[in-house]
């Protein structure tokens, strides 16, 4: 069975083990996104391995957020090197090109960066009764036209916000409407109204299109003020507000 075969099958392993409290990858991306600028003939990201050993890594680009194998992959990307083993303490750059598949020219796109780590079999151990724990790191990848109109810092002020009703008895939510031609991903989203705050959770806001957040706990409109962390290109938490009537 070839490597990539063997880190295929750790997938669905890596998948849970990864969504666990007490797990956590020591393989470090440089980033928590990546900007694929359409005028760039590739991009490049770094990964650090911190742990005290070397790990074999898999990397890939997903077109969904969906959990998925390398094989199953539509992206319109291509990874040098897509498996590696890094040793303890040192890097490895991924360069990442852009296939030339065609992709919308007045907006951004999003995809799927996936790392999966697989640490190696421990020393004297046999075939029988072995558990070998893969981890998968996943961060967004944004490609990005060239000349869109306005940039990705100001999207978020250019948010619309509206306090609607779910339905009979569902309570109330704050719907996002995003006119620009950038992804808006939004760490934090809160309605502040009469000394209350009511949590309404993350999440991310397409170019030209709208998002619903629900609020816990509101039941009827009520006047208040939205506040809200959006995540800049270099990971930074912006925050914003709007006033809102209802």
């Amino acid at each position: 069975m070839t490597i990539v075969s063997k880190l295929v099958r750790a997938l669905a392993l890596g998948t849970l083990i990864a969504t666990a409290s007490t797990a956590h990858s020591s393989i470090v991306i440089n980033g928590t996104r990546v900007i694929y600028n359409a005028d760039e003939r590739e991009t490049t990201t770094r990964l650090t391995n911190e742990n005290s050993y070397p790990v074999l890594i898999q990397a890939w680009i997903s077109a969904t957020d969906k959990d998925d194998t390398p094989d199953k992959s539509s992206a319109p990307f291509v990874i040098t090197p897509p498996v590696a083993q890094i040793d303890s303490g040192k890097g490895q750059a991924l360069r990442i090109m852009y296939t030339g598949a065609p992709l919308p020219n007045d907006k951004e796109s999003v995809f799927y960066l996936s790392v999966l780590e697989v640490p190696p079999r421990a020393a004297g151990a046999g075939s029988e009764n072995l558990l070998q724990v893969a981890l998968r790191t996943r961060i967004k990848l944004f490609y990005r036209p060239a000349g869109l109109p306005g940039s990705a810092a100001g999207a978020p002020t250019q948010l619309a916000w509206q306090l609607i009703a779910l339905g009979a008895n569902k309570g109330m939510a704050l719907k996002a409407s995003n006119p620009t031609a950038y992804y808006v991903s939004l760490g934090e989203v809160q309605f502040n109204s009469a000394g209350h705050h009511y949590d309404a959770g993350s999440g991310m806001v397409a170019p030209g299109d709208s998002k619903t957040f629900p609020l816990k706990n509101l039941a009827a409109p009520a006047a208040g003020e939205v506040t809200f962390k959006s995540i800049d290109d270099y990971g930074s938490m912006v925050t914003g507000n709007q006033t809102i009537k209802p």
